[in-house]
């Protein structure tokens, strides 16, 4: 038996004895002709229609290719991602060849055209990594398709060794053996900062242990001050002592210890609101969020001039401080049904990314002596993910011979469904 394939992209193949796979380069479609004869002579051929789809794949590609960030600090470079043959889906980013310390920021990217997707990437260096040439590369996976491109990271020594350091609350209300919290933030170009507490002599205050001691720069970490249970009640001027690369900064402190206090604050639960309202809501990114906070105060309502703050971070690079509104004063309950009840704040969509961060702090002015300052603080790390794609068909009415018209389909849907 003999054969002769002709699969119509200009190829002949003569087969003797027939039996083979072809595979087209190109896709399009394609008329194939199988021709057959015996040793006889008697012939026959048949032709069928190949279509041949374009393969689902991707491009990557990085602008710049090459960063050079401080040691603390972040560098930014533009992700451009084009996808071929209908490719869609969230695609998975990571850092290849990157040691402990230098992460990425966002980890996955959503695919949803024919468009090039467009991505701003930020690599944060710790302030522990060595300075040097790293030679890395961005991995975008979905499934069994996995593209890289290459990427030269210089770590580098601060240039400017100078950094500010500023307290959030210069005085702090604590109870012997209690515990207080005040954010310090802290700017510069990179480094470690080392952290302790002194007093007006500058000589270490003992009677109060200081968390933790060491910050990167820049960052904004929230301090905490442990008392000595035998700390007499009193105020103390105290200073916060910051020194980095031989360069010493203070910030003033004044430490009021007074007896035990039957006065609370704390915070229940946090909320987040897309669409709907509910605790460890999972967040779409890129799309405004609802933070709601219920703040309960006891054993009576307090007025305090700011009952709340909340610090954001996308992974170690801080973003922001929210604007919450809350009642006044805090009361000793929250209606579930009455926002009013509760501490909000909005973050906007370019906030809610993987790696998002939300510190929350009552009573960060330290305006009150509390029974349990342990319960002022609570942090939220929310997931995240690509937002649901509903796949809708509007179908017209036929009634009494008449076709309905839809006039503006999306108004019509958010009218009735205000997503």
């Amino acid at each position: 038996m003999r054969c002769v394939l002709k699969p119509g992209d200009g190829a002949t193949l003569i087969l003797d004895p027939c039996g083979t796979s072809y595979t087209y380069t190109n896709p399009n479609d394609y008329t194939a002709l199988l021709q057959v004869s015996d040793r006889k002579g008697a012939t026959a051929q048949k032709s069928v229609l190949v279509r041949v789809h374009p393969k689902k794949d991707f491009t990557l590609s990085l602008n710049p290719t090459s960063l050079t960030v401080p040691q603390g600090a972040s560098g930014a470079t533009t992700l451009t991602l084009a996808p071929k043959g209908g490719f869609t889906g969230t695609v998975s980013l990571s850092l290849v060849g990157a040691p402990s310390g230098i992460t990425l920021s966002p980890t996955s990217v959503n695919v949803t055209g024919s468009s090039p997707v467009i991505q701003t990437l930020t690599l944060t260096v710790g302030s522990g990594v060595a300075p040097g040439t790293y030679n890395l590369q961005v991995r975008a996976s979905l499934g069994s398709l996995s593209k890289t491109a290459n990427l030269v990271l210089n770590v580098t020594t601060p240039t400017n060794p100078d950094f500010t350091m500023v307290l959030e609350s210069n005085h702090l209300t604590v109870t012997p053996g209690g515990t207080a919290q005040v954010r310090l933030a802290v700017t510069g170009n990179g480094g470690t900062l080392s952290l302790r507490l002194v007093d007006s002599n500058n000589a270490p205050f003992a009677s109060v242990s200081l968390s933790p001691s060491t910050a990167p720069i820049p960052s904004a970490p929230m301090l905490e001050f442990s008392a000595s249970p035998s700390l007499a009640p009193g105020t103390y001027p105290l200073k916060v002592q910051g020194t980095s690369n031989g360069v010493t900064k203070e910030a003033p402190l004044t430490l009021e210890v007074r007896t035990s206090s039957t006065v609370n604050l704390r915070i229940l639960k946090a909320e987040w609101g897309q669409t709907v309202l509910k605790e460890n809501l999972r967040l779409v990114a890129g799309k405004e969020a609802l933070l709601r906070v219920h703040l309960l105060a006891s054993p009576s309502a307090i007025s305090l001039s700011q009952p709340l703050s909340g610090a954001v971070y996308l992974g170690s690079a801080f973003q922001g401080n929210l604007s919450f509104t809350c009642p006044n004063p805090i009361p000793t309950s929250t209606v579930q049904g009455d926002l009013s009840t509760t501490c909000n704040a909005t973050l906007p969509g370019n906030w809610v990314a993987p790696g998002l961060r939300v510190e929350l702090r009552a009573d960060p002015n330290n305006e009150v002596a509390e029974s349990n300052e342990a319960d002022n603080a609570l942090t939220l790390s929310p997931s995240m993910g690509a937002g649901t794609v509903l796949h809708l068909t509007v179908v017209p009415v036929l009634h009494q011979g008449q076709t309905a018209s839809i006039p503006g389909f999306a108004q019509t849907l958010w009218r009735i469904w205000p997503l």
